[in-house]
């Protein structure tokens, strides 16, 4: 909640002040001029100005464009500062809520009673602290129980609260923000008074810092009141003492309120919190035992204390054990679930990390983030589809999570689902209309899968979200490439040069693409600059170790993949390395490379891939009956890859040429159609598969078409696709 009880600035002020706001959404609703409400803000000016400074200043601004300048009454100051007449809390409200006839006003929100037209304003402050804020104004008609105007304002912030705006917020630290939930738990709710205004005021105002992080001006604003008992409200004046610095005050009002009640567990559990910070171990165990022995009947929140410092301070197991025990007391309690399962997750215990987030998702922990765990934890422990069932719970819950979506998306496709992962991307491009990275996740996510056009789509989405960005220029500059649109896509990489704005990431994506279409010069040159960068060194690397097997320099392109493992031993890079062997004609270590590699990925398709080239190595030498089982074997691998990435083009290439070595033209043939349904730019392929179905299957009529694209395409292949076709049509001719 932002504020639950406010101040108005003056009873005179406040009556004239909300006339005013009736008579503007008046005239707003009923279209006619209301002059007396110049006369009252004329009248509330000037009554007004001797209390005021001349900079701070609010402008009023209705719907229907009415602009009332130079108000100089400031409104942070009128809604933190003052009280006035027939102000009302929402706690003061929630008995009248039937009789308004207006359910679920929000804690954000502040009543005022309008009696003069008999309906009520309701003034709302958004949650932002700042050089300018933003204030709602709602009119409620209470007969027709309806909406009738917003009237907005912006204002500056009075002089008494500027220093906030100069003041870097700051956040928890990281270890104490489990025990905030510790103590928020066991703390009682603070409660508002309607008849103590003044009291709700300043922890109104103190809340507000608390919740944005201005620990030093919470702290003060809390010790502006008087605590009768433990509460939220003097919890948060404790936490705010330690984290602006004044430990010694925090213990201060510890004691004073120890002296009311000398027997609250929680009271001393916040000597044992100060204490262990302040590293007194001995001190903060004693006060710990003393808080369990004087609220045995919630001794499991205790037990947790002390899994949270045994674990701060190195006694691991101990802390494991005495964290088993609150958990089992603590069944309800979703934070404790919480973090009995990420223990066991951090301890490779997944069977008890699974328990624990199901158990926490039943207490009510129904956060998308704890899916995600769950999701990951049943992923590591091989639940597959139980893991994708539990993405797709968080994804329901937070479509506009990006990281969210490409979990989901990733594991999807591993599943084979692909076109249910381009459509939980494609939601979320929707969820993000302003994100950039939305529309480059779904891009690369087409580019992998051969979708060139839908990529170019996504990237040019991205481009507009956010012109600023290289990489999506890059990516689609590769998009063309591909495509053979040569023009389009230097043209795009021209603009990035002039600016300087190809990174590491953006220049492998566009060499990766002229490796594709055999530009190897161009592509070493930019991968040499990427593999500067230590972020993308390995994937440049591996992309050098491609380019120097293309030029035929094999000497180069082991050394590069050697140092593509060296750097991080990746199957990518395991792949590529044994490439390099196999094609310096050196088995024993291509094989050495791909065993090392399977060590931790036996299903990577580039692995698979490498064994087949392997195998097919290895038949070239081979006598004629292991040969055609060499062939058979290397056949079979490249439809494992297929089934595992149905989109890994060098799965239906090699399959093609297994199949060719078998002298088993129909399933070569079958193989390199899938392959250039995925690649319809790859020229050598085309003209390969052409002369399959012209010279060895007889199907003139199937190699036309692709003799056809070839002339279209107006590469080298094409002066030949022309003499083919022209044999084509001549022997069309003459049967006719």
């Amino acid at each position: 909640m932002l504020l639950k009880g406010n101040s108005l600035y003056k009873p005179l002020s406040v009556v004239v002040l909300l006339l005013f706001q009736v008579s503007i959404c008046a005239s707003i609703v009923t279209g006619n001029e209301t002059p007396p409400a110049q006369t009252l803000f004329e009248d509330l000016v000037e009554n007004s100005r001797e209390h005021i400074e001349s900079d701070e200043m609010i402008c009023l601004v209705a719907e229907s464009a009415t602009k009332v300048e130079d108000y100089t009454l400031s409104m942070l100051e009128f809604l933190f500062e003052n009280h006035g007449y027939e102000c009302r809390t929402i706690g003061g409200l929630e008995k009248r809520l039937p009789e308004l006839g207006q359910n679920g006003i929000s804690e954000a929100e502040i009543v005022a009673e309008c009696d003069a037209a008999d309906n009520l304003l309701f003034v709302k402050v958004n949650d932002e602290i700042g050089e300018t804020a933003y204030v709602e104004f709602l009119l409620w008609d209470r007969e027709k129980k309806a909406k009738l105007k917003y009237v907005d304002a912006d204002f500056i912030l009075p002089l008494g609260l500027r220093q906030i705006h100069e003041t870097v917020p700051e956040t928890p630290p990281r270890d104490d923000r489990i025990w905030r939930k510790l103590f928020e738990t066991l703390a009682i709710e603070c409660e508002y008074v309607e008849h103590n205004k003044e009291k709700g005021w300043s922890l109104s105002e103190a809340n507000f810092f608390f919740r944005h992080g201005y620990w030093e001006q919470a702290a003060q604003s809390f010790r502006s009141v008087e605590y009768d008992k433990t509460s939220s409200c003097f919890l948060y004046k404790i936490m705010s003492g330690k984290w602006s610095g004044d430990l010694t005050g925090a213990q201060r009002d510890i004691a004073e309120m120890l002296k009311r009640h000398p027997d609250s567990g929680f009271l001393y559990l916040l000597k044992a919190w100060l204490s262990f910070s302040e590293s007194e171990v001995k001190d903060a165990e004693m006060f710990l035992e003393q808080a369990r022995l004087s609220d045995v009947t919630r001794e499991g929140f205790y037990f947790f204390a002390q899994y949270l410092m045994w674990s701060a301070g190195g006694k691991g197991q101990e802390a494991g054990e005495v964290l088993q025990k609150s958990a089992e007391m603590l069944k309800d309690v979703d934070f404790v679930q919480l973090e009995a399962a990420r223990y066991n997750w951090r301890k490779g215990q997944l069977d008890k990390a699974v328990h624990f987030f199901k158990q926490a998702l039943k207490t009510g922990a129904d956060d998308p983030d704890v899916y995600v765990e769950l999701g990951l934890a049943l992923d590591a422990a091989g639940e597959y589809q139980k893991a994708i069932d539990a993405f797709i719970a968080a994804f329901e819950h937070k479509q506009a999570d990006l990281s969210v979506a490409r979990h989901l998306s990733s594991m999807l496709r591993s599943a084979g689902r692909y076109e249910d992962a381009v459509n939980v991307l494609s939601e979320s491009v929707e969820a993000n209309p302003q994100c950039a990275d939305a529309a480059v996740t779904l891009g690369d996510f087409n580019l992998y899968s051969w979708r060139i056009e839908e990529s170019i789509k996504a990237y040019k989405e991205a481009i507009s979200r956010d012109p600023d960005l290289t990489y999506p220029k890059a990516a689609l500059a590769g998009a063309y490439l591909l495509k053979q649109e040569t023009n389009k896509a230097f043209e795009l990489i021209g603009v990035c040069l002039e600016n300087n704005s190809l990174d590491a990431r953006a220049l492998i994506v566009i060499a990766e693409s002229m490796l594709h279409r055999g530009k190897t010069d161009k592509a070493i040159e930019y991968l040499v600059k990427a593999a500067r960068n230590p972020k993308y060194e390995h994937m440049a690397r591996i992309a050098l170790s491609k380019a120097f097997l293309q030029k035929d320099n094999v000497g180069r392109a082991i050394q590069e993949a050697q140092l593509a493992v060296s750097s991080k031993p990746t199957p990518p890079a395991f792949a590529v390395l044994a490439r390099a062997f196999i094609s310096s004609e050196q088995p024993i270590e291509a094989e050495n490379a791909i065993e090392r590699g399977m060590e931790s990925a036996r299903n990577s398709p580039d692995l698979l891939c490498a064994s087949i080239e392997l195998t097919l190595l290895k038949a070239v030498n081979a006598e004629d009956v292991s040969q055609k089982e060499l062939y058979e074997s290397a056949l079979e691998l490249s439809e494992k890859v297929q089934s595992i990435d149905p989109f890994h083009l060098d799965a239906y290439i090699l399959g093609g040429r297994s199949a060719l070595g078998l002298n088993d033209f129909e399933q070569c043939a079958a193989m390199w159609e899938q392959a250039t349904q995925l690649d319809r730019w790859d020229q050598e392929l085309t003209w390969e598969l052409g002369k399959i179905y012209y010279d060895k299957l007889d199907m003139p009529n199937k190699a036309l078409h692709l003799f056809k694209r070839l002339i279209e395409l107006g590469g080298g292949y094409s002066d030949e696709a022309e003499h083919y076709l022209k044999k084509i049509n001549e022997q069309t001719s003459s049967v006719d």
